[in-house]
């Protein structure tokens, strides 16, 4: 039996010398596409092959185009056309079907060859960009059709792939597989009421003062017990579907360019609130997290100085909440240096869970502070291999000098074991849920007389009370 690769080999790569090429990336425009995909079509079929048909879209263009320019935008399309033919074969076609969009297409020996395609070209597109003086966390959606399997023509392939693609867009970022074309489940009409949900919250965030959208605080505390931190997180009191946690509104947010302008809200609100806090708490800080895009607009230190300086709020005290993909800077940025003067710091979420990057975080001085997933606090008393990664990450964070926070803390067993692994705050329900800023004040009074009472700070045997620790009303 011939190798896979001689088989390749006998059908010679298509030749892109026709006219047509895209300006920008060099790549061959749609209409090579269908001439050179049917050709290639046809010899798979004699070689005993199967073409991989991929729709790669390129994500946050639109959003590095407003944050830095369409300079940085071009450049961000020929990274991404660099990194697609560095990582195919030799008998790959590679066209730009327009704006952020690229058709792949490439003989393969079987289905489970195409997954595997797939998957790699996304974990390559999904390291960060150098642009300048920034560094954007790269990120693409791919969507994957096989000859045979799903369709036998060029163009129901690529309608296949194009369905994947966008179902992939809207599937959790966590999600690292490539989505294979299933015309029947994968339609590309956004979820049912989306628009709606867009318009109000469109409306929301256009009230002077959003009233409709406002914070809830969870507390974080030390071993000692002393309230050492307070994260802000977003509610929207929806007219006719009552209040909303952030899972039901961000993703159509995101989906409808409205991001920003959550961040905006947040913060504002956060900072503003900021002084209630430190009556209760003094010395506190107070956390709220922002969007990759938020963290790389230019303007972002300046509107950070003037909503400090207005509210009087100490810039040390304020932390920007960050997914460990945003801070994967192989340098210090300009615009981290401007954050840095104005005295705000990074804190990590879910450090561990995706890339672990200890040399981005050691480089990256702006970062503080790491925060545990929350699955760790739910399994780390039965899970001894759950006990073991939460102290290599508190260690690891320990050598870069950055506070441990452990989030998701629901019960007082899994809280002493944390604290006894390293951990230098907890934060979760089993201290306090979070709460409108009325409600903390009540809270903090009755933890200033609690605290050295509380279960989840006493010593004791692991495990001897394995349950959910509620605080009591004031």
């Amino acid at each position: 039996m011939t190798s896979l690769r001689t088989r390749i080999r006998a059908h010679p790569r298509p030749t892109w010398t026709t006219p047509g090429r895209d300006h920008l990336t060099g790549l061959p425009r749609r209409g090579h596409l269908a001439a050179a995909g049917r050709r290639m079509l046809a010899a798979a079929v004699g070689a005993e092959l199967v073409v991989a048909v991929l729709v790669v879209d390129v994500d946050h263009l639109k959003r590095v185009n407003d944050a830095l320019g369409h300079d940085a935008g071009d450049r961000l399309l020929v990274e991404a056309t660099a990194r697609l033919q560095r990582q195919l074969g030799s008998g790959a076609l590679v066209s730009r079907l327009g704006g952020d969009e690229f058709a792949v297409l490439q003989p393969c020996a079987d289905a489970a060859e195409a997954e595997a395609l797939a998957s790699d070209l996304r974990s390559c597109l999904h390291l960060p960009v150098v642009l300048g003086e920034v560094v954007v966390p790269g990120s693409a959606s791919v969507g994957l059709a096989v000859s045979g399997r799903d369709g036998d023509t060029l163009a129901v392939l690529l309608a296949s792939a194009d369905q994947a693609m966008y179902a992939d867009k809207h599937a959790p970022r966590s999600s690292h597989g490539a989505m294979r074309g299933t015309p029947a489940r994968r339609s590309r009409r956004t979820p049912p009421g989306d628009r709606d949900l867009a318009r109000d919250l469109a409306a929301a965030l256009a009230t002077p003062g959003t009233p409709a959208l406002r914070l809830h605080h969870q507390p974080q505390v030390d071993a000692r017990g002393g309230v050492v931190g307070y994260e802000a997180l977003l509610r929207w009191e929806h007219p006719t579907r009552g209040l909303l946690a952030p899972s039901a509104f961000l993703p159509v947010a995101e989906r409808h360019g409205l991001a920003a302008a959550l961040d905006e809200a947040a913060v504002g609100r956060a900072v503003g609130e900021h002084e209630s806090l430190a009556t209760w708490s003094p010395g506190a800080s107070q956390s709220v997290n922002i969007s990759a895009h938020s963290l790389l607009a230019p303007d972002l230190p300046t509107w950070l100085a003037g909503l400090l300086g207005a509210t009087r709020m100490p810039g040390h005290l304020l932390t920007l909440e960050v997914s460990e993909s945003a801070t994967s800077l192989p340098v210090t940025t300009a615009l981290y240096d401007a954050l840095a003067d104005v005295g705000c710091s990074l804190s990590v979420q879910e450090f561990g869970a995706t890339h672990a990057s200890l040399t981005a975080l050691s480089d990256n001085t702006l970062v503080r502070e790491v925060k545990l997933p929350a699955t760790l606090a739910a399994s780390v008393e039965r899970d001894p291999g759950a006990a073991r990664l939460a102290r290599g990450l508190v260690s690891a964070a320990h050598g870069l000098d950055l506070h441990v926070v452990a989030e998701g803390v629901e019960t007082a067993g899994a809280a002493r074991l944390l604290l006894a692994l390293g951990c230098d705050a907890l934060q979760g329900f089993g201290i306090a849920p979070p709460m409108a800023l009325l409600e903390v004040a009540d809270w903090a009074a009755y933890w200033g007389r609690a605290r050295c009472d509380h279960p989840a700070l006493q010593s004791g045997p692991r495990g001897a009370d394995n349950q959910a620790v509620t605080t009591p009303r004031p």
